[in-house]
This record gives structure tokens, C-alpha cells and sequence, in this order.
């Protein structure tokens, strides 16, 4: 029991990272550098993610300092199960985050946390810095919620648009995509 408490902790502790990190280190102190230039990538280039390669090295050093620091009070297997879930919901975060750029969403929340993300894109970089979820935007009161985001043209994930490059009928009350269609 006490473990899965403690693989439970390190799941919920993720996304509340995430937020800190998306908020102060992408947009608001922009540092270290790496990370916010890798962010600021993210958000200037369509379908940009860091390389596999620094996602990883930081993850190591990351979990290695977050492993030894919960040595301080507690024992090695538990730090190591912390750890776990921990690691466990970033994969998670890094997997749907790429999946939110790159195919439909399946479901209703899918769309939502889609739509949630894509205002931060689109509209407005200061709110809505959750990924896997809104609850800490809900928190800190930097959640929008919006009825129909726009997207420009050249920013359209391929997902949305249909063989004629228009908006899918699917998704025409939920996005908007602005500027001319190249030829």
C-alpha cells in the first residue's frame, strides 16, 4: 500500500511540474536557455519538438537529483518507486503532448485538452500551460477557455484539415484556420 501511495505521489507531482516549468521556464524567466530556447522552437516551428536526445539527458540528470533527494527521507526502493511514477506520468506528458500536434483526438476530452493547448499556441502564451491536464490552470487562475480557437493556416496540424485543406466538418465549430491556402 505504502508503495503504491508513493507511486500515486510522483503521478500527481508531474503535472504540477509541468505547469511550473511550461509557466516560468518557457514564458516567464526563460531560463535555463536550453529549455526555453527548445520551447520557444516548439512554439515558432510547426510540429517542432526537442530532440529525443536532450529530452532524455535532462530526464536522466532530472530524475537522478529528484532519486537522491528523496534518499534524504526515504529508503532506496521508495525513492526509486517516487521516482517511477514520477518518470511515469512525464513519458506520459511527452506522449500525448506529441500525439496532441500530430493525430485527431479519439474522445471528448481529447478535443478539449486539445483545444485547451492549442489557445496557449494560438492565442495567448501567458495562459493555459497545462498539457495532460487544466487543474493547475484552474488553480492558478491562468485557464481560458475558449469556444473556438484560430489557427493560422501555416500552423495547422494536419489533423484538422481534410483533402481540400479546409477545416474538417468534424471540427469547424471548434477551430478556425486563418490565412490563404498556398498553391
Amino acid at each position: 500500500m505504502k508503495y503504491l501511495a508513493l507511486v500515486s505521489i510522483g503521478i500527481i507531482l508531474w503535472p504540477l511540474l509541468e505547469y511550473l516549468l511550461h509557466r516560468f521556464s518557457g514564458h516567464i524567466y526563460r531560463m535555463p536557455a536550453i529549455f526555453f530556447n527548445e520551447h520557444k522552437a516548439h512554439h515558432a516551428k510547426k510540429d517542432y519538438f526537442a530532440p529525443t536526445s536532450k529530452k532524455a539527458l535532462s530526464a536522466i540528470i532530472f530524475l537522478a537529483i529528484l532519486t537522491t533527494f528523496n534518499l534524504f527521507w526515504l529508503k532506496t526502493f521508495e525513492a526509486i518507486t517516487f521516482s517511477a511514477g514520477f518518470v511515469g506520468m512525464y513519458l506520459f506528458y511527452e506522449y500525448m503532448h506529441h500525439q496532441f500536434h500530430i493525430t485527431e483526438p479519439k474522445t471528448k476530452l481529447g478535443l478539449r485538452l486539445r483545444k485547451h493547448h492549442f489557445y496557449h499556441h494560438f492565442h495567448n502564451s501567458s495562459v493555459n500551460h497545462g498539457v495532460t491536464t487544466t487543474i493547475f490552470d484552474k488553480v492558478f487562475k491562468t485557464e481560458v477557455i475558449a469556444k473556438t480557437i484560430s489557427v493560422p493556416r501555416r500552423y495547422a496540424m494536419t489533423w484538422l484539415l481534410d483533402e481540400n485543406n479546409q477545416v474538417k466538418t468534424v471540427y469547424q465549430k471548434d477551430f478556425l484556420v486563418t490565412g490563404r491556402a498556398s498553391n
